[in-house]
């Protein structure tokens, strides 16, 4: 395999999606955490034992990483990484489905999209490390890695005030 190297132009473009994409991760992974998916599961009549493999598939899941090397031998890393990351997104619009159905149905929905999507998540955490080695060389490989950890946590933290917001007002009104 030929190996292709970036010229600055390429790999800043590359850096500024990865950030960007690192944003909407931390943001977006409040939404669609254990928490936010058990409450779901409550909210329809999920039992214990439901509940027990919600809080623990994302664990589970990382037994994926054992057949990575082999499921993605000679792919593009970067390709790997994007396609992931999208369909983790698109696997999200299947929780809509709750909203056509009640009790046990939308449970099992809950638990096979949940599963999915750590699946997915796992995955794209496996592929995201040697993209970051791609992206991050150099002598300011240790600038980048503080500023993508920032940007990730800036925005799991934004995404849990706002998440706080949606859910302590739908209980106001509730109890209100």
């Amino acid at each position: 395999m030929n190996t292709k190297y970036l010229s600055n132009n390429q790999r800043q473009t590359a850096l500024n999606n990865f950030f960007m994409s690192s944003f909407f991760n931390g943001l977006g992974f409040n939404f669609l955490a254990d928490t936010n998916i058990m409450l779901l599961a409550i909210h329809f009549g999920a039992t214990n034992t439901q509940l027990g493999y919600i809080a623990s598939i994302l664990h589970i899941s990382g037994l994926l990483t054992l057949f990575v090397p082999k499921l993605f031998a000679g792919r593009e890393i970067v390709k790997v990484y994007h396609y992931t990351w999208l369909i983790r997104g698109i696997v999200f619009l299947l929780y809509c489905l709750t909203f056509f159905f009640q009790g046990q149905t939308s449970v099992v929905i809950i638990l096979f999209v949940y599963t999915v999507f750590c699946l997915i998540r796992t995955l794209g955490a496996v592929v995201s490390q040697p993209l970051q080695r791609t992206l991050f060389s150099g002598p300011n490989m240790g600038e980048l890695i503080a500023k993508n950890t920032i940007k990730n946590q800036t925005a799991r933290l934004l995404g849990r005030a706002i998440s706080f917001l949606v859910c302590s007002r739908g209980i106001r009104n509730r109890s209100g």
